[in-house]
This record gives structure tokens, C-alpha cells and sequence, in this order.
């Protein structure tokens, strides 16, 4: 129990130096330094969560919400070709980050 305690706190920890102040950020960057080196990855979680988090909705489930992840990917989308990656590969990855963005909506 102490070990999770500690392993959450140290995230805590970490996605506070990097300057982010939603978890889901933490989450983000996570995903992209598979990827990226760090500083990459730090700057394309914050141009992300810029776009993205004036878009989340309350309950994604909805089918009138769809639409939303629809938008978000394609602004996900449009950050990544920036980025070099293969056209598959951004397509993945901005599922990946899309569904961060909706299991983490509520932390």
C-alpha cells in the first residue's frame, strides 16, 4: 500500500516540475515520451492540452458527442504532423491521447 502511496505521490511530484496542472497532462506526456525525447514531448502535451481541454465534455458516451472526439483527434491531428511521424502512427497516437483525454475526465 505504501509502495502505490509513494508511486502516486512521485507523479504528483514529477508532472508539477514539468509545469502541468491536470493529471491528465501527466498522462499525455507519459504517452508521447514513448516517442519523444522529453522536452518534446513536455512541449507537445502543453500545445495539446491547449486545443483540447476547451473541448472536453462531461460525458463522452453521449452520441451527440461523437462529433467532439472527432474534433479533438483531427486538432491532435494537425499538432503531430509537425512532428514527422508516419500517418498511421499519428493516427494512433492521436486515438491514444483522445481516449486519455476521455478516461481521465473526471481527475
Amino acid at each position: 500500500m505504501y509502495n502505490l502511496w509513494d508511486a502516486i505521490l512521485s507523479e504528483d511530484k514529477k508532472s508539477k516540475e514539468l509545469g502541468f496542472t491536470e493529471i491528465v497532462q501527466f498522462s499525455v506526456y507519459n504517452r508521447l515520451e514513448q516517442i519523444f525525447d522529453s522536452v518534446k514531448s513536455k512541449e507537445l502535451t502543453l500545445e495539446i492540452h491547449e486545443k483540447v481541454s476547451p473541448m472536453r465534455v462531461i460525458d463522452w458516451e453521449k452520441p451527440e458527442n461523437e462529433n467532439i472526439q472527432k474534433d479533438i483527434r483531427s486538432e491532435i491531428k494537425d499538432i503531430l504532423i509537425k512532428t514527422k511521424l508516419e500517418f498511421i502512427k499519428r493516427n494512433e497516437l492521436a486515438i491514444d491521447i483522445t481516449n486519455l483525454y476521455m478516461e481521465r475526465e473526471n481527475e
